[in-house]
């Protein structure tokens, strides 16, 4: 069924659960539908992968082949699993993650980032935080004023 997005953003309003439930099986959904993309990709080796991660700590980068990473785990069942199960641990930790914050509002979601990585002002530009957080830089700046504000 479909809501119009002027529904689901009075419902987040009033603090309806139903909301959050509509966006966390919107959320599913969309991921399935990655998933979904991908995995046929893969199948029919019509795949082109480019991914560029930006870190905000300090990380170990690997590199391989994926294509041989194929070719030897089609041959190992255990290897097939420990990757499958990689892949099922990050997509529910995706979920969760969006399922636990998407009943909050952005300065909760602001605070809750700032929980996690406290000096994030510090590692990546005010614009791209505001764009994590799916509001505009002016409303992360309010926010971030108010915040201040209370603390004062």
């Amino acid at each position: 069924q479909n809501f119009s997005r002027s529904y689901l953003h009075h419902l987040f309003k009033i603090g309806e659960m139903l909301g959050s439930r509509l966006n966390t099986l919107h959320n599913l959904f969309f991921y399935k539908q990655i998933m979904l993309e991908a995995a046929e990709a893969i199948k029919n080796n019509n795949h082109i992968f480019n991914i560029e991660f930006d870190c905000l700590t300090e990380v170990t980068v690997y590199e391989g082949n994926f294509n041989k990473f194929r070719e030897i785990a089609a041959e190992r069942t255990d290897l097939c699993k420990l990757y499958i199960r990689g892949l099922e641990t990050t997509l529910l930790n995706l979920i969760e993650k969006d399922a636990m914050r998407s009943h909050l509002n952005a300065s909760e979601k602001y605070l809750c980032l700032k929980n996690d990585i406290p000096n994030i002002e510090n590692l990546i530009q005010l614009n791209q935080i505001a764009n994590y957080l799916n509001i505009t830089p002016i409303q992360l700046s309010r926010i971030r004023k108010n915040i201040n504000n209370s603390k004062n």
